[in-house]
């Protein structure tokens, strides 16, 4: 099978788009180019595009450049063909791993709700995950 020949200002640009994530959304200029390895100017000229483009956008409060919700046009289409737990499902486990903890589907019995005890283990959980979630301690 032949190799594919990369358009290299293409993926420029999907790099740059791709270092903005759950854990990092806003982020300087500078960190843009230390996430992708790219030349400042290099991601100057690529960023203005993006701007330009109106794909990512300055956050004149934070002082950070963020992607604009032109970007989610991108996963709309494929989104509406997908089944809702399927894309849920890796974000729900996330904060869960995060917790240190792990997600297990398991058919309770009569005998496991014993004094209470799985009640409050699950309300506690879920007491860690909206923390998590909402980002508070």
């Amino acid at each position: 099978m032949p190799s594919i020949t990369l358009v290299n200002s293409l993926q420029c640009a999907f790099q740059l788009l791709g270092a903005f994530a759950s854990c990092a959304p806003r982020l300087r200029l500078y960190q843009l180019a230390d996430i992708t390895k790219m030349p400042k100017a290099t991601t100057l000229r690529f960023f203005r595009s993006l701007v330009e483009l109106n794909y990512v956008s300055y956050d004149r409060n934070s002082k950070c450049d963020l992607l604009s919700p032109c970007v989610m046009s991108f996963g709309f289409v494929s989104l509406s063909e997908i089944d809702l737990r399927e894309v849920a499902i890796p974000f729900m486990e996330q904060p869960l791993k995060v917790a240190d903890q792990s997600v297990r589907q398991k058919r309770l019995g009569k005998g496991d709700m014993e004094a209470g005890g799985l009640r409050e283990k699950m309300a506690s959980n879920c007491v860690q995950l909206a923390s998590l979630i909402g980002g508070g301690e």
